[in-house]
């Protein structure tokens, strides 16, 4: 991204993406203002550089994000990530060199943290730190944790410096879900901040706070939503149905997924393709990452009534039904696959030309053709097919 920037401000659901990386070079101090959805993608595999004194203020409505692979800091450089702002980093975040400092009053993600030399890490309320792994502090580094900010580590928390200083007020947390590594090198000052167990986990690449599947028994249709209250790294949705047992899914639709995100999300699809025959429905999701690893929903049950069999061989549905929206099913063997397909319609005012049909594909969309002009009420369609005949009786509503 070329040119000298004071400021930038993206919104209305717009993305600026930087294939290469982001350079802020010395002294220059610009304001990222993310709002109504809009975001900024650094793709780089270096990240986002933050050269001496320079300075970084990253402003927001919750609502959009800064994304990148990782950042790295200079002396004296600073980013101030404020309340309604949002910054996610797939790789590792490093404070490093003399004066550098991190404040947090908003959302701020990395997969890995590392403070060094004389760099310092502020937080205060409303603030949010979420560590993917691990959180490591050297040298003279400083952490504080103000507020009601939460901090919480999902790997191990990591140092070999007795001169670190960790502070956590009363009101704020710093949980860390893998331990702390090599325990006798850190200060019993620091040890006592710090909250150990994976029961106050919750970095997941993926939260849902809800997930429903229910049928619609009148148009025969499988309504599916979910909501989720977190997202890191998500690139989509798979959603997935298995029919009469949960060893046979499939994928029958895929959804984008917002990618990063610490607000609830909703997301809602319908699945309208169901068996004919009565069975029984299994759903689940497949959270997919931008680097292809995957998580699963919980699996979720209906009861899919089905279409009653008829005493013939054909199988028309919806009926009542508008024209359009008709389907056939030749309930036969394979063995009985038509051919030399052939019909007539008959109505209360016309009766139609023996019409030539070469698959159930085309006998469908024939018959469909044929009752977009005919008069609503009682329709008899007389079907030959195999040298068979059978009449159906339809309601053309």
């Amino acid at each position: 991204m070329g040119g000298l920037y004071r400021s930038l401000t993206i919104s209305n659901n717009a993305t600026i993406t930087i294939t290469g990386n982001l350079y802020f070079q010395t002294g220059s101090n610009v304001t990222i203002n993310l709002i109504n959805g809009g975001k900024l993608r650094v793709l780089g595999t270096t990240g986002v550089l933050m050269d001496k004194n320079s300075t970084v203020t990253i402003t927001g409505d919750s609502t959009g994000s800064f994304e990148a692979t990782q950042i790295d800091f200079d002396n004296g450089a600073e980013l101030n990530l404020e309340s309604g702002g949002a910054a996610y980093f797939s790789g590792e975040t490093k404070l490093s060199g003399q004066d550098v400092i991190l404040n947090i009053f908003g959302l701020f993600r990395t997969n890995e943290i590392d403070i060094a030399g004389k760099a310092t890490l502020n937080m205060d309320s409303p603030g949010l730190l979420l560590v993917e792994n691990r959180f490591k502090m050297q040298g003279q580094s400083s952490v504080l944790i103000r507020g009601l900010s939460v901090v919480e580590v999902g790997g191990q928390f990591q140092s070999n410096s007795n001169q670190i200083t960790l502070e956590v007020e009363p009101t704020s947390s710093f949980y860390v879900c893998g331990g702390i590594f090599n325990p006798d090198s850190v200060p019993p000052a620091v040890k006592a901040e710090i909250t150990e167990g994976s029961d106050n986990c919750r970095i997941l690449p993926v939260t849902f706070i809800s997930w429903d599947a229910y049928i619609g028994k009148k148009d025969r249709t499988a309504f599916l939503n979910f909501k989720t209250g977190s997202e890191s790294n998500i690139s989509h949705y798979e959603i997935e149905r298995s029919v009469d047992g949960i060893d046979n899914f499939e994928k029958i639709s895929e959804l984008n997924a917002e990618g990063f995100s610490q607000s609830i999300k909703g997301y809602s699809l319908v699945d309208s393709i169901l068996p004919v025959f009565k069975s029984t429905l299994y759903y689940r999701i497949r959270a997919v990452e931008f680097d292809h690893h995957f998580s699963f929903s919980e699996i979720r049950r209906i009861e899919n009534p089905g279409i009653p069999k008829t005493s013939g061989s054909w199988l028309a549905y919806p009926n009542p039904t508008n024209g359009s929206d008709l389907n056939l099913e030749l309930l036969e063997t394979l063995e009985s696959t038509p051919t030399n397909i052939r019909f007539r319609i008959f109505s209360r005012l016309k009766e139609t030309e023996m019409i030539s049909a070469g698959s159930l594909e085309e006998l469908r969309q024939s018959i469909q053709t044929v009752l977009k002009n005919s008069p609503k009420g009682l329709i008899i369609i007389d079907i030959y097919w195999n040298g068979k005949n059978e009449k159906i009786k339809l309601i053309l509503s």
